[in-house]
């Protein structure tokens, strides 16, 4: 059978992991290359960007010369990965200098810090003071950030506010990817054969996980099952003399479930923010 594609972990570990040791993310399927990556996945996001701004926001005649594009970037990212993101958008052909450059536009990408965006963003929702100091918690894949910051002035040209971090940490043990494993380790606990599927059905972990991030938070959650995976649950249940559900096409998530699921990763991100900063705020 020929290879249509190639599965590939999230683009933010690949990019951190080039300079900040090896990247927790599995190596790169072969002739894959980091660049050649992140520029395919910067340019369908940016296609997918440009038409909802045509269809929902402006008109149709909207091109890509006319957007500003601003780039998200984790506090801990060094010099050389933000370089390599920049480079990649212009790779993806979204700024000018591109290999597909022709239609994009002359604008420089914008780099801005994940916890600055999220400052930004309070301000409009909450009546700060000169001075006053904001806690921000990133919860990402990889690792749980938290920063102090204090606002401290305005930029001149466009009177944004302009914040100061006074302390910076980062945890990896209560990360997203510890929800994931979760969400799974309670699927397999109730579809006998779930693990043995996995094993010879890799990709179907990635469907199953945008089940989840659609489903989260809400009062029920329905998956619908393979149905060859719902018929080794029933002979699995079956010759084990175990209680069958009604059906075995689907799984149900209550509330309850979803509760039990995060519970353990909200207390560890609670535990991990809540005793560091009281004092320090104090302090200031």
């Amino acid at each position: 059978m020929p290879v249509v594609g190639s599965y590939v972990t999230p683009l933010r570990q690949h990019v951190s992991g080039s300079d900040a040791g090896p990247p927790s993310a599995s190596n790169l399927p072969p002739g894959l290359t980091l660049n050649r990556v992140n520029s395919d996945y910067l340019r369908a996001m940016g296609n997918f960007i440009l038409r909802h701004l045509q269809e929902v926001h402006f008109r149709s005649d909207l091109s890509m010369e006319d957007v500003q594009w601003c780039v998200t970037v984790p506090s801990i990212w060094s010099h050389n990965p933000r370089q390599q993101m920049e480079s990649s958008m212009v790779d993806a052909g979204l700024v000018v200098g591109g290999s597909i450059g022709m239609n994009a536009n002359a604008h420089p990408v914008i780099m801005v810090l994940q916890t600055d965006a999220a400052s930004y963003s309070l301000c409009k929702w909450l009546s700060l003071q000169r001075w006053d100091k904001v806690l921000l918690a990133n919860i990402g894949y990889d690792t749980t950030d938290v920063i102090l910051q204090e606002w401290v002035g305005c930029e001149a040209a466009y009177n944004f506010k302009v914040f100061k971090d006074l302390m910076h940490s980062s945890s990896g043990l209560c990360r997203r990817i510890h929800v994931e494993k979760q969400f799974i380790e309670f699927l397999c606990q109730n579809i006998g054969p779930l693990r043995e599927y996995l094993l010879r059905f890799p990709e179907y972990k990635t469907r199953l996980l945008e089940e989840w991030e659609r489903g989260a938070g809400r009062s029920h959650k329905f998956i619908d099952l393979p149905s060859e995976l719902g018929v080794a649950w029933e002979e699995h249940n079956e010759r084990l003399g175990l209680l069958h559900p009604w059906y075995y096409d689907t799984i149900e998530l209550s509330y309850t479930d979803m509760e039990n699921i995060l519970t353990s990763i909200v207390e560890a991100n609670l535990d991990f923010i809540l005793p560091n900063y009281p004092k320090q705020v104090a302090s200031e």
